[in-house]
């Protein structure tokens, strides 16, 4: 009954500076958690798909930072992917609808920190799509979605939000590069123009999605 009892010396063969990389490995693991369910960082909002967040210590005190990878320049080549067949067909549907570009959207793609389940029972963190109308203040649309879409089942998403509309925009306002790159491909073919720029509106309907959302009503 005992066999599968781990003997101490086993462990200690794992080594102390082993130990204590885990250790803090853990501890900033957890710092990132906590401040991605404050809303105080948001993982996609910088973007490029060559660089990943990372946490270092320096100076004296631990810092969190973009650090871009040194590989091939996959990010230009993710940006530049064309939207698709489909997608390209839908969006000539959209150009054909007629009328004039109108109004200015505020849009983010960005993790909610709230985990919800799917059929099978596994929880995630969803990627919330939503789109602000600037003048009058009100939501265009959002949309809950799993994490592992990809950038075309992105763009997809924002396609969708974009056919239920009645007016297409004439400006959209993105927080980050990141978002940019998504949106970029489908602004040039509807003649949409792209601006980087703070979203105040939408900040404040996030707030109140998110309020909403985790009082448990889902």
């Amino acid at each position: 009954m005992w066999h599968n009892i781990v003997p101490v010396s086993a462990i200690t063969n794992v080594g102390l500076k082993e130990a204590l990389f885990l250790a803090v490995a853990i501890q900033q693991a957890l710092t990132v958690a906590e401040q991605i369910l404050k809303g105080e960082l948001h993982l996609l909002e910088y973007g490029a798909s060559d660089s990943v967040y990372t946490r270092c210590f320096r100076d004296g005190s631990w810092l969190g930072e973009w650090r871009r990878l040194k590989i091939s320049n996959r990010a230009s080549k993710a940006t530049a992917e064309p939207v698709g067949a489909l997608n390209e067909a839908t969006l000539q549907l959209l150009r054909s609808r007629g009328g004039e570009l109108s109004g200015c959207w505020e849009l983010d793609i960005f993790i909610l920190p709230i985990p919800i389940g799917n059929a099978s029972g596994r929880l995630y963190f969803p990627i919330c799509f939503l789109a602000v109308e600037r003048e009058l203040g009100l939501i265009v649309d959002s949309n809950l979605t799993e994490p592992w879409l990809t950038l075309a089942d992105r763009r997809k998403e924002v396609i969708r939000i974009l056919e239920r509309t009645g007016q297409l925009p004439q400006e959209i306002w993105v927080k980050s590069q990141g978002v940019k790159g998504i949106m970029k491909p489908i602004a040039d073919a509807l003649g949409i123009r792209l601006r980087v720029h703070s979203l105040r509106l939408l900040e404040e309907a996030r707030t109140s999605l998110y309020s909403h959302l985790s009082r448990g009503n889902l």
